[in-house]
């Protein structure tokens, strides 16, 4: 399933394309948008516990950094203990998984809230509006161990920051900022551009370019998170920035239904290398459809990359299809281009974009 400049105070503008003025200026709380998980937020010391019992009596894990661990046999259980302040959103990604391990969220009672239990090692990830309180997350064994370490992070979004920042990372194949954000707002938004600085590997600010378009403009339901993908000119900074920091700019949205978009039957159909064999071409065949009672306007899908924590590292724009209806099942295939090497697990994603 990651970023930096913890000094700078986030700012965030609410905006209109259907008017030539702005609205006035929201100021976000700055916590909520500090950088995490990706280009490499150090991983404190903190080890779990291995009973429910024992992590009650531990001190909360760090957030938003990278926690390593490792589960030597089935039966080990890991515990880790989080605290909400206020009323917010908790992100959690489990990666970089030697093994079949699962996510789950209990309450301060041992209530199971959520699971995550993919298949294999892909990353697991869960993500949740919360009451102020103690939560716990427990990473266990869906099959197998290892003496090898898995990766385990938390972020918590207090709901006062309206959009909140949950990753951000540069996508080199596309000269885009990409990653997720959630909204933790009562009402329905649309990000519809963004503030994109970059920094150097000492976190010296190189370039801060102000209402980058973010694409696609997804409505945004309340408590829902979605990827945004903001582009960034390549010269002369792009090459040299070693993390980035976005700001969201948001409008207001109408409320609506939400559309329930299914995607299924996911294959590669065809792979061309060239480059030496350095790059490749690839296309996805995927169906795509709409579950909900009313018919799904400006559907768009969209390839989507993570690395091997969890983390969104790329994204690539897919087809577009107008009014899909109720029941209705539509085949799209999806092109991608990129270096063979770079470890990325791709997976379709469908949005209802108008």
């Amino acid at each position: 399933m990651i970023y930096f400049s913890p000094g700078a105070v986030a700012i965030s503008t609410r905006i209109s394309r259907r008017r030539l003025f702005l609205l006035p200026i929201i100021v976000m709380l700055a916590l909520s948008l500090l950088p995490f998980a990706g280009s490499a937020q150090a991983a404190a010391s903190y080890q779990p516990s291995h009973t429910f019992a024992a992590v009650k009596k531990r001190a909360a894990m760090p957030a938003n950094s990278w926690q390593k661990s490792t589960i030597r046999s089935k039966s080990q259980r890991n515990w880790y203990r989080v605290n909400l302040k206020t009323r917010g959103y908790l992100y959690a990604l489990l990666g970089s998984l030697p093994a079949d391990y699962n996510l789950r969220l209990y309450d301060a009672k041992g209530k199971q809230l959520n699971v995550s239990d993919r298949a294999g090692t892909k990353p697991e990830s869960i993500g949740r509006m919360l009451d102020a309180g103690t939560y716990y997350l427990l990473v266990g064994s869906s099959k197998g161990h290892s003496k090898s370490n898995y990766e385990l992070m938390a972020r918590v979004v207090p709901r006062s920051a309206t959009i909140g920042v949950l990753t951000q990372r540069l996508a080199r194949t596309s000269n885009h900022a990409v990653g997720e954000i959630v909204n933790v707002s009562d009402s329905w938004l649309e990000v519809v551009q963004m503030d994109v600085s970059l920094y150097d590997s000492r976190g010296k600010l190189l370039k801060k370019y102000k209402k980058q378009s973010n694409h696609p403009w997804i409505p945004i339901a309340p408590g829902a998170r979605v990827h945004y993908s903001a582009f960034v000119e390549r010269a002369p900074y792009f090459e040299r920035a070693a993390s980035v920091k976005v700001v969201p700019h948001w409008q207001e949205q109408t409320v609506r239904t939400r559309v329930g978009l299914k995607v299924s039957g996911l294959k590669k159909t065809t792979t061309r290398v060239y480059g030496g064999g350095a790059w490749s071409d690839v296309d996805w065949s995927v169906k795509v459809t709409n579950t909900s009672s009313r018919t799904a306007h400006d559907v768009n899908v969209f390839l989507e990359g993570r690395d091997k924590r969890g983390v969104v590292v790329d994204i690539v724009d897919g087809i577009w299809q107008p009014n899909l209806a109720p029941g209705a099942t539509k085949k799209f295939v999806v092109s991608h281009s990129g270096r063979r090497s770079t470890p990325v697990h791709y997976t379709v994603r469908a949005y209802e974009t108008s």
